[in-house]
């Protein structure tokens, strides 16, 4: 049993006090998850010209308050309605009743079911190349590399997927930032498909409680993403040992190219380039997209 005690609000009107009845109270749960309760004060004024309002006001409850006693609480319950209704033939007791459940603007349909939302889109980049679309390598007139790298346009698919999680697991998305598709992920084949960005913002459902709003994003290259870089430099291996390239015994101030192995491409000989992993290759089975 739980007695409030509610001081005078004037000269004329007062509360003597507040308590209130414990075997009156109950509760109910539906399959939407919605939970309802009732609660029952016996509320005693000090004179019975004291009104119904003041009766009500006396448990110090509000519309849109979350249900809480001493001993219990309920973040997914709120006061809908509180009466009151005199109860004695003196006019100075009164049954206030507070009942409690969902806030008439909550959804109906639990957030965590809701449909996947998924966007297409084109971003823009550039990227340097040192290769025509034929896998050719682009060089000047000399058979040289130009000095500065050649940028062209690279619009890239970006995939844009959001969903409501219960949670959101902020180390797994540290540990998936830019890793790229391990299997084939939405049409695209493996490795060619990095994490752009993971997101998520928490919010609340009166009927639910809290969950997550998770955008995740990914952008495909149908080139994949191995970094490819023009075999060249300023040394040589020869004998298994560097030695710096010379051009007539002095050292070569740009860089030449090299054949694969590690020694100075001869004169005409095909341009090498060479690939690496760059990206750590992950299933991206764990989105559950």
């Amino acid at each position: 049993m739980t007695v409030f005690h509610t001081p005078c609000l004037n000269t004329f009107m007062a509360v003597s006090s507040v308590t209130e009845k414990a075997s009156t109270r109950n509760f109910s749960i539906n399959d939407k998850n919605e939970r309802t309760y009732t609660r029952t004060f016996e509320v005693i004024t000090d004179s019975q010209y004291d009104g119904a309002y003041l009766a009500a006001a006396a448990p110090g409850l509000s519309i849109g308050d979350t249900y809480s006693t001493t001993t219990e609480s309920d973040t997914l319950s709120f006061v809908r309605s509180v009466t009151s209704e005199c109860t004695s033939p003196d006019g100075k007791s009164w049954r206030v009743t507070a009942d409690y459940g969902p806030l008439a603007d909550s959804t109906a349909q639990n957030p965590l079911n809701a449909e996947l939302e998924v966007e297409w889109s084109f971003s823009q980049f550039t990227r340097a190349t040192d290769q025509d679309i034929y896998g050719d390598p682009i060089l000047n007139s000399a058979a040289d590399v130009f000095s500065e790298a050649v940028e062209i346009d690279d619009s890239r698919p970006i995939l844009k997927i959001v969903k409501n999680e219960a949670s959101f697991n902020a180390l797994l998305a540290y540990y998936y930032k830019d890793a790229v598709n391990a299997q084939p992920f939405y049409g695209g084949a493996r490795k060619t498909v990095k994490v752009q960005s993971i997101s998520s913002k928490r919010l609340f459902d009166a009927t639910y409680g809290y969950y997550w709003k998770t955008s995740l994003e990914f952008a495909f290259n149908p080139l994949g993403w191995k970094k490819i870089i023009l075999d060249q430099g300023y040394r040589e291996i020869v004998n298994n040992k560097k030695k710096n390239i010379l051009v007539q015994g002095v050292p070569v101030n740009e860089p030449a190219l090299l054949d694969g192995y590690g020694e100075q491409l001869p004169v005409n000989g095909q341009p090498v380039f060479r690939e690496y992993e760059v990206y750590r290759p992950l299933p991206f089975s764990v989105f559950n997209v």
